[in-house]
């Protein structure tokens, strides 16, 4: 499959279905929309069904939709586990997966390495949609270590990278990468100047945690600016016509 998606902005399916029967149902009524971009497949599919027969399922319907394969928990574990991860994802030929580096820079270098070395694609993800995470939100995980996170996994290599809808989250994550300042950039202009100076030569792109009510607002859009960007959706019942409706109002592209 195409990698990265070719279509930006677009919306990535997060198939949080029961079975394989409800993941087919809907596949087939939306598999070939225009931004439809990729299907993310997490515990509820695969640790019931696995891996490659989730995979496959997807593949006998939309063969040339990109699956990412969200563990929820891979990059938390022991270092050793990280080149066993990457082997299991080639064989069962996802496009990328979801690495939520945050057991310290061993784990995270040991995780996100054996992905590159077997060319699949890594999204970092240093965020949840919970409350009560971070420090600052009365958790355990300090805010300061989202900030290394995701700087280190860009100097890996990493351009793809989860974070939620709320704006002041998207400054972070963008300031993380210390490609712009702790502030809006005061112009598109301004901020590509900025992407074309960076040390490897590869502007980032966002993939964004749709809400529960899945709008993003306009400060959010904004902050987005020219950045590459996706939105994931994670209804388990979708069609053409919710893509349509998503498309306009949240894309903003038709």
């Amino acid at each position: 499959m195409p990698w990265p998606i070719a279509k930006t902005p677009s919306i990535i399916w997060a198939a949080n279905t029961a079975n394989l029967q409800d993941l087919e149902s809907v596949l087939g009524r939306i598999k070939g929309h225009a931004y439809l971009g990729g299907i993310k497949i997490g515990m509820s599919l695969v640790d019931r069904y696995g891996l490659s027969r989730v995979v496959m399922a997807v593949r006998n319907l939309a063969p040339d939709l990109p699956v990412i394969w969200d563990r929820q928990s891979a990059g938390t574990g022991g270092p050793s586990l990280g080149g066993e991860f990457a082997d299991i994802a080639k064989e069962a030929g996802v496009d990328a997966v979801v690495v939520i580096p945050l057991a310290g820079p061993v784990a995270l270098v040991d995780w996100i390495y054996p992905c590159i070395e077997n060319s699949i694609p890594a999204i970092a993800g240093s965020t949840v949609l919970y409350n009560s995470f971070t420090q600052s939100q009365g958790g355990y995980v300090s805010d300061e270590a989202l900030t290394t996170t995701v700087a280190d996994a860009y100097s890996l290599g990493v351009c793809d990278f989860v974070c939620s809808s709320d704006p002041e989250e998207v400054v972070r994550c963008l300031g993380r990468l210390k490609m712009m300042p702790q502030h809006v950039a005061d112009s598109d202009a301004e901020w590509l100047e900025r992407c074309s100076r960076l040390e490897n030569g590869n502007r980032p792109t966002l993939y964004v945690l749709s809400p529960e009510d899945n709008r993003i607002s306009e400060e959010t859009r904004r902050v987005i600016g020219d950045v590459g960007w996706h939105l994931i959706v994670g209804r388990r019942t979708i069609n053409a016509s919710i893509l349509d409706s998503l498309v306009k109002k949240q894309l903003r592209v038709l």
